[in-house]
């Protein structure tokens, strides 16, 4: 599996480019990790349970993880308390989120992607919050292209994957829950290593690059 990014191959081999986007498109793990401590920074005691839990378990949705760090906390877990904290959620991410860098190269690698039909996000993000991210970033594809939870990432991929194309579709992502949604269609995988996961390189994945900028000449 090669090391290095080239853009230029990507480009020739495949159709349709599927991302992630918290790792992928914005450097952003960590400002998710920063919204969880912010959300839950009344229990000093479960921090560490929560950022260790976090880290583990990207592509995660908050709709999972939240419950359980309900629980590390020592407290209840009724719809009403859920809810409550995924709206409180959802105003500490959006911000951090915007401010975080873009993964270096992503910019330009979408851009020269001709077809922006072709182009898909798809996150554990709520959906209604991804799409306002992508707008306000002004990430230039279709907005019935960006896809997000409660879905799960699989259900998500199935409302526009086309078998007939298998071969022509890779998906670009940094977790094991990005590798098994890949798996389950056996779509291509290319699979980016940092420093907040360069210990979980998943069993199924046909790439591994650091970042889009990454280019052999």
């Amino acid at each position: 599996m090669p090391l290095n990014f080239d853009q230029n191959y990507f480009l020739g081999k495949y159709k349709y480019f599927i991302f992630d986007f918290d790792g992928i498109i914005k450097d952003s793990v960590n400002a998710k990790k920063k919204a969880y401590c912010k959300l839950f920074e009344n229990y000093e005691f479960a921090k560490s349970l929560i950022e260790e839990h976090h880290l583990m378990n990207g592509g995660v949705s908050r709709y999972e993880k939240i419950p359980i760090y309900l629980k590390f906390c020592n407290l209840g877990s009724s719809s009403e308390l859920i809810d409550h904290y995924l709206k409180r959620f959802s105003e500490i991410v959006i911000k951090l989120v915007l401010e975080s860098d873009w993964v270096p190269g992503i910019i330009q690698f979408l851009e020269k992607i001709k077809e922006k039909n072709n182009i898909f996000i798809v996150s554990a993000t709520p959906e209604c919050e991804i799409k306002k991210l992508c707008t306000k970033l002004e990430i230039n594809i279709p907005h019935q292209n960006i896809f997000g939870s409660p879905n799960s990432k699989e259900v998500n991929i199935c409302r526009f994957f086309k078998k007939e194309f298998l071969r022509e579709y890779i998906f670009f992502g940094d977790s094991i829950s990005d590798s098994q949604a890949a798996l389950a269609f056996d779509i291509d995988f290319a699979f980016r290593s940092y420093n907040l996961n360069a210990l979980k390189t998943p069993a199924y994945s046909n790439y591994v690059f650091s970042d889009f900028e990454n280019v052999i000449n």
